[in-house]
């Protein structure tokens, strides 16, 4: 797969956190909404943070109980910052979170380790999806789907008009590593070789076109949604970027269709690789040993109760 670097021949990344959906030219946000069952695990994540509250997305793990979303969402300079949560399923009225897990490499500094677990105050219902995470090889310019919560529009026009708050999907290719540890990078492309940022960066023309005109961006209140290989997660939204000559204070175009850092096309995103925090997700997700016997036992204990009520409430 190619590796874009962050520092390209004279060329800078401005980078932002993540926040929505944001449609090709041509396209209605609306036409990106979605009640399909599969995206009902994706969650819509209101927290109270000291500076006050901020709106992500994020997804329901197959425990029921954790969901995964970004570390800066529930962080300030790279620490805990994040006093109360709720989560909101399609389906499902919000459900409070218990207690917050922030993958130890976060800094604070966009492209390593941003991720955060979110342990809910009770399981979810059955009727909520629940997603595994990704673990096999990715070739280049794979197809996966992006899904959030974020504010929405054509290349951000008109993004006052579709706020925070609706879930929307779409598709991009995985076209590149930004040259860090653990993030997958995506462009949001229109078919036109001017406004393709990884062709961009890599000197190469005709690279990383993807899917030219079908291909959708994240915006802000996408961060901590996920990025779907097939039916399992293989990346978490992290920050939207774009191109700029030193002294330049927004953004180059070519290949941004604008100067602005607005989630248009000749802009890109990274997204935080799953699976190079197996040990993590572990530590968190797999119980210790004596809490799978005590949960047994438990168990146990109750079904061999339930066993002599014949009728009793299943619940």
């Amino acid at each position: 797969m190619p590796r874009a670097s962050l520092v390209a021949a004279l060329l800078l990344l401005i980078c932002l956190p993540a926040a929505a959906i944001v449609v090709p030219i041509g396209g209605d946000p609306d036409d990106f909404t979605t009640t399909d069952a599969f995206f009902s695990g994706v969650g819509k994540i209101t927290i109270t943070k000291t500076a006050g509250p901020v709106g992500c997305s994020g997804s329901l793990l197959s425990t029921g109980l954790h969901v995964l979303t970004a570390a800066h969402c529930v962080t300030t300079g790279g620490v805990l910052d994040a006093s109360a949560a709720t989560v909101e399923f399609p389906t499902l009225a919000g459900i409070s979170v218990a207690a917050f897990y922030v993958n130890p490499l976060w800094t604070g500094a966009l492209g390593t380790g941003d991720l955060a677990i979110l342990e809910l105050s009770s399981l979810a219902p059955l009727s909520v999806m629940r997603y595994g995470l990704f673990s096999g090889a990715v070739l280049a310019y794979d197809t996966v789907t992006l899904a959030g919560y974020g504010v929405s529009g054509v290349g951000m026009e008109d993004a006052g008009l579709y706020p925070f708050g609706t879930l929307r999907k779409g598709d991009n290719t995985v076209d590149a590593f930004w040259g860090l540890t653990d993030t997958f990078a995506t462009d949001f492309d229109n078919g036109l070789e001017d406004n393709n940022l990884i062709g961009f960066l890599l000197t190469t023309p005709g690279v990383g076109l993807g899917l030219g005109t079908e291909e959708v961006n994240i915006a802000p209140g996408d961060s901590g949604g996920p990025m779907f290989h097939g039916s399992l997660i293989l990346g978490v939204h992290s920050f939207g970027l774009c191109v700029a000559f030193p002294g330049n204070p927004g953004c180059d175009s070519p290949p941004d269709v604008d100067t602005f850092l607005n989630s248009s096309h000749g802009e890109g995103a990274g997204h935080t690789d799953v699976r190079e925090h197996s040990a993590w997700f572990d530590s968190i997700l797999i119980p210790e040993p004596g809490t799978w016997l005590l949960g047994g036992a438990g168990l146990l204990v109750i079904l061999l109760g339930r066993r002599r009520v014949r009728g009793g409430n299943r619940g």
